[in-house]
């Protein structure tokens, strides 16, 4: 009786903290390390010479420009003309001990103070976590400039003044206030007087961690969130209208006093240093897993589907420091809860805000289902006492005034009835005329709204979203997603008194607050629980049928053997459930966006071994080594007396190199022949003294263009034949064989011209990924007449 094997795909959970590197996707702009110095000493003095300052990590920071380091990084125009002279300014990252070093280099032909906003400085936050509270970590305000209003100081207007210490410890430099930050800055020029054309000023910045309640000594390192607006005012001393002008351009966030946008995350380690060579890749903060291998989910409310048992769930609950605690570094300094007054008070919670929530992604779809547990449930017009739930994501292409990312807020609460109310922006999908979201809802049971009398269960919410219709490209476009989610939780009581509302929130609780998490869509993280058994014995066993028809190699698989041919589907991503040792591998360019789906099958013809591939792919043709389509494979060498046997290598594909056949990037070119009995299939192959053509052979058909991208292709089909006798096999024989066997597909698209955004070079295997070495497994292919 045939077994079946069913694997399950890796449960990709949420990586919230330290993140970890993942291949090749789109490169973190919020994220910057803060390399040691190893305890090398910094002097203040704006001249950035100790040689550090050449090994720091660094971010340019230009007016406009900057609104690439998604999603918070912005610009404002505040007063004047447009800037001739725009900002442009380098920050450099380092730590000393547990003090947080910036150097500031400011390119700017005029350097000087004024009002707020009409002046040359700097505005920073760094979140505060000596200041935890409910709603999240705190702010605290640094404030370095040239600003000459009254409540700062007046002398920094002076020709050749020194920036002001202003914020939260401002003021001078004594001997408690140099402990918490300090600063000094060199003018190339003359500040304050533009009868010299400056060059720029460069500031060196030093930030006691200890204060904020950092640690760059931990050896598990942390991380720093931190924003800063860059103030540059031109042309004012003396004032020239004709060309006076005055902005601010901002990385993350604009604001000192108020959390808004995004943060940047300065990560630091004591092992990270000036000294140390590359700094290690941080990843996303979240993985938001693949759902299509599960059927699309009825957007009923329900949840019942297969799909989303088997999504990793985020708890949200009100008034609950462990669980905030257990989200990570970043969601549990950016997430937090509230209770308004609801009459002027605010009443004991009895029955707190607390939900799951959930979400994936299928092509174009993100799905997002929330199950919430509630005792009584309420539709109240008061926001401050609503049930429901926030999601908030940022759009991907749609930008504020300010060039950041716009943030959309999809809410959800109830009517009178019960029915789902939408609002913010997942009104706006809901449209007809949009036609970007479906809503769904259902009330558990036991639940009746608005009801003094029972003890309701809850309800759970069910959301589809285009993605589409939020600025990606079709695709998931880059698979990057800010998001966030909210709960909100109102309850009423006959004793009025008693009402009360409250909310909890993951990350953000509104769309200008910071920050959404950095999560990414990951094509080939699969929900799992909904892979196809695989019809095999076992995942490394699969079973060559004896044909007694002819096969001809063609490439168009027209024999009735094929039809009845065992097989498997060999697919990126997903031949891991091929036990113990198939896998996949990135070479080159970007995540594949036609990733390999191969179907191979096995026949035996006499002492011959048959393979048909036929491999869907919409680019197909050939490239250097580890960026060709082609076939590298290992059969293990029977006819040697070494034990274990050697491998014999075969391989065949479009593969460009001068060993190779450079003539297989033509186009319309036919794969070439190499490995250990390669070349011309009349030549002969000096061990056994057959042609190479007895030894093994190939033919393929593509369905399109090898070689030419200006035509999409379908897929190209080969077949291929192995006489098994000079490799020491001989499945003639009454007991049977085993034919122990390896492969690697190779797979590269848009490359035929090259196209750089698009441009991947992989491979995946079935239990070994080389031909002349023999790692991992072995694929068992059985044969017996």
């Amino acid at each position: 009786m045939r077994k079946t094997f069913t694997a399950l795909s890796l449960i990709t959970l949420m990586m919230l903290g330290l993140a970890l590197s993942v291949q090749a996707q789109t490169a973190r702009t919020n994220v910057v390390w803060a390399r040691s110095t190893e305890g090398e000493p910094i002097t203040l003095d704006g001249v950035l010479d100790e040689a550090a300052w050449a090994s720091a990590e660094s971010i340019r920071v230009q007016y406009a420009d900057n609104v690439k380091f998604i999603p918070g990084s912005g610009f404002a125009d505040e007063r004047g003309m447009n800037p001739s002279d725009p900002t442009d300014a380098t920050i450099k990252f380092l730590v000393v001990d547990n003090w947080l070093y910036l150097g500031i280099t400011a390119n700017d032909s005029s350097v000087g103070g004024g009002l707020f906003n009409e002046f040359d400085g700097f505005l920073m936050n760094m979140r505060n976590r000596s200041d935890e509270n409910p709603t999240g970590t705190g702010n605290f305000e640094y404030f370095y400039g040239w600003v000459t209003e009254t409540w700062a100081d007046t002398a920094t207007g002076e020709i050749g003044a020194d920036p002001g210490f202003f914020g939260w410890a401002g003021g001078p430099r004594d001997s408690v206030n140099s402990q918490i930050w300090d600063a000094a800055t060199t003018v190339i020029g003359l500040s304050n007087a533009d009868s010299i054309l400056d060059e720029a000023w460069i500031t060196e910045l030093a930030f006691n961690l200890d204060e904020r309640g950092y640690d760059a000594t931990n050896t598990d390192g942390d991380v720093v969130q931190f924003n800063i607006s860059i103030y540059d005012s031109d042309w004012h001393w003396p004032h020239n209208a004709d060309k006076f002008t005055a902005n601010r351009t901002w990385l993350a966030g604009p604001w000192g006093n108020n959390s808004s946008y995004d943060v940047l995350r300065i990560y630091v380690r004591p092992d990270i240093t000036i000294n140390s060579g590359g700094a290690p890749t941080v990843g996303p903060e979240m993985i938001v897993l693949n759902g299509e291998d599960h059927p699309d989910p009825t957007i009923d409310g329900n949840l019942n589907e297969a799909v989303w048992a088997n999504v990793p769930g985020l708890d949200l609950r009100f008034d609950d420091d462990e669980l905030r605690a257990s989200y990570g570094t970043i969601a549990a300094d950016r997430s937090g809860w509230w209770q308004p007054e609801i009459d002027g008070a605010r009443a004991a919670v009895l029955d707190p805000a607390d939900g799951t929530f959930k979400w994936y992604f299928k092509g174009d779809m993100l799905y997002i289902g929330v199950d919430v547990r509630d005792q009584a449930v309420w539709a109240i017009e008061n926001y401050d006492q609503w049930d429901g739930v926030r999601i908030i994501i940022n759009d991907r292409e749609a930008i504020r005034g300010d060039g950041t990312l716009d943030a959309h807020q999809l809410d959800v609460h109830f009517d009178a009835t019960g029915a789902p109310l939408a609002s913010g922006y997942l009104a706006t999908l809901l449209a007809d005329t949009v036609q970007g979201a479906k809503l769904g809802l259902a009330m558990k049971p036991n639940t009746t709204i608005n009801d003094f009398n029972d003890v309701d269960e809850g309800f759970m919410i069910e959301m589809e979203i285009d993605l589409t219709k939020l600025g990606y490209a079709s695709g998931r476009g880059d698979g990057v997603l800010f998001i966030s989610a909210m709960l909100l939780d109102g309850d009423s009581f006959l004793n009025t008194a008693d009402n009360y509302g409250n909310r909890v929130w993951w990350m953000r609780e509104n769309a200008g607050n910071a920050a959404p998490v950095w999560a990414y869509m990951d094509p080939f993280s699969y929900v799992p629980g909904a892979e196809e058994p695989v019809e095999l014995e076992r995942p490394n066993v699969i079973w060559a049928r004896q044909y007694s028809g002819e096969i001809t190699l063609d490439g168009e698989l027209n024999e009735p053997g094929w039809a009845n041919a065992e097989s498997i589907r060999l697919q990126y991503g997903k031949s891991g459930k091929y036990i113990p040792g198939s896998g996949w591998r990135q070479e080159r360019g970007v995540p594949p966006g036609d990733p390999t789906d191969a179907t191979v099958k096995f026949l035996v013809v006499g002492n011959g071994l048959y393979m048909a591939v036929e491999a869907k792919d919409k680019s197909v043709g050939g490239g250097s080594f580890n960026q060709f389509d082609g076939f590298l494979i290992n059969m293990r060498d029977h006819s040697s007396p070494d034990r274990p046997a050697p491998p014999f290598e075969y391989f065949y594909g479009w593969v460009t190199e001068g060993w190779a056949d450079p003539a297989t990037g033509e186009i319309g070119a036919d794969p070439g022949f190499f490995g250990w009995a390669g070349g011309h299939r009349d030549s002969t192959d000096g061990r056994t003294g057959l042609t190479n053509g007895e030894v093994w052979n190939a033919v393929t058909k593509v369905n399109g263009l090898a070689n030419a991208d200006s035509i999409e292709d379908e897929s190209w089909v080969t077949e291929f034949y192995f006489n098994l006798e000079p490799r020491g096999y001989d499945p003639t024989k009454a007991e049977g064989e085993i034919v122990e066997f390896n492969m690697s597909i190779y797979d590269a698209d848009w490359q035929w011209p090259m196209d750089p955004d698009k441009f991947s070079g992989n491979r995946t295997w079935l239990q070994g990924p080389w031909g002349n070495n023999s790692s991992y497994d072995v694929m068992r292919i059985y044969t017996r007449s």
